[in-house]
């Protein structure tokens, strides 16, 4: 059974996320509930339903194509209140959908559609949902938007972590699950669940022919992709590795120096570590000979005779220092400068960003 209010709401839920998309499926099947869904396209190509489920009053199984802009102006010309809505479907010489309130009765112009899908899937892998929200917000900043490369546009997820990869930072965070799958998340599904409220407990994954995922009462289905995710594992060193560069920082110093520092130069950050120093140097310069430099303290963990110095991306930086939400931060330089962001006294979420070279 279902109420205007009700109706109404999961209408909102559906089409707040694509601002592209004309028409909506309203779909009545026995003895499963009432389901709308909205299309969205993604980057690369392949389409994701979203689906919201309620409960209706139904009679007989039809599924109708109506333009959202109908929908609405339907929607807002039926009285707000607790009245069971019966929605059926009328042919003739047009079809109309037919929605009956009380002693009211509203009709639209619709289209039938063929044979009825069931999109409603059971997940086969339970997360926390608060817990994978979080993990999913951590990655986020590093899914790549390289249309040259579009597999990257995906959030690598498996039963106790996810990684994210643009091909100069990665972040992979560990987080506990009571299954052990593989799934690939498109960037605009995993967007949409980082923005939701927290009003389920969980969140159900099945991974088969098509992928889904259902939060709450809106279902997400995409299709596999057809690449390969590259292989993370190739480039994130064993847990008891040590490198030669290594230091604690206090994380809100430096996030504020590095937004001070690119106001100078937003593409590029360097630092330098001197031998047996109690500090690392952040500093920016602009074409035009404008630099900006500040000490900031340190506690060194290891720092062999030779030096550092050398670029990163700001912006990626932030992402890492964003995604480790700590008050300290254990950053350690590799001898190809590669670093690495970890957490005080902890292995996750990893963070590893490449260098940029300078031009000579």
């Amino acid at each position: 059974m279902t109420t205007k209010r009700e109706l109404e709401q999961t209408f909102k839920q559906v089409t707040k996320f694509s601002k592209s998309h004309e028409r909506i499926i309203l779909q009545h099947s026995l003895p499963l509930p009432l389901t709308m869904r909205s299309t969205i396209e993604l980057t690369d190509s392949s389409p994701c339903t979203i689906t919201a489920t309620i409960d209706g009053d139904i009679t007989h199984e039809f599924t109708v194509n109506v333009t959202v802009a109908d929908f609405a102006r339907l929607l807002r010309a039926m009285p707000n209140n607790d009245d069971i809505l019966d929605i059926s479907m009328r042919t003739g010489s047009t079809e109309r959908l037919e929605i009956r309130q009380g002693n009211r009765v509203y009709t639209i112009s619709c289209q039938m559609e063929g044979k009825i899908k069931h999109p409603l899937i059971v997940g086969k892998y339970q997360l926390y949902f608060d817990e994978a929200q979080k993990a999913i917000q951590e990655v986020l900043p590093a899914v790549g938007h390289d249309h040259s490369r579009p597999i990257l546009s995906y959030i690598y997820c498996t039963g106790d972590r996810m990684v994210a990869a643009d091909g100069y930072i990665l972040t992979v965070t560990d987080y506990l699950t009571p299954g052990c799958f593989e799934l690939l998340l498109p960037y605009e599904v995993a967007t949409i669940i980082a923005d939701m409220p927290s009003t389920t407990n969980h969140l159900l994954v099945r991974n088969e022919s098509d992928c889904g995922i259902v939060v709450g009462k809106l279902t997400f289905q995409f299709d596999k992709p057809l690449h390969k995710y590259p292989d993370f594992s190739q480039i994130i060193p064993p847990r008891d590795t040590t490198h030669p560069h290594a230091f604690f920082i206090n994380t809100k110093d430096l996030t504020k120096e590095l937004k001070l520092a690119m106001k100078v130069n937003s593409d590029r950050v360097t630092f330098v570590l001197d031998k047996d120093s109690s500090a690392v140097v952040v500093e920016a310069s602009d074409s035009l000979g404008m630099t900006t430099a500040a000490n900031l303290p340190i506690e060194i963990s290891s720092c062999p005779d030779e030096p550092v110095d050398v670029c990163y991306n700001p912006h990626h930086v932030l992402a890492g220092l964003k995604a480790a939400g700590s008050k300290r931060v254990y950053i350690q330089i590799d001898r190809d400068n590669k670093l690495f962001i970890t957490p005080q006294a902890l292995f996750y979420p990893l963070t590893i960003l490449m260098p940029i070279h300078r031009s000579k």
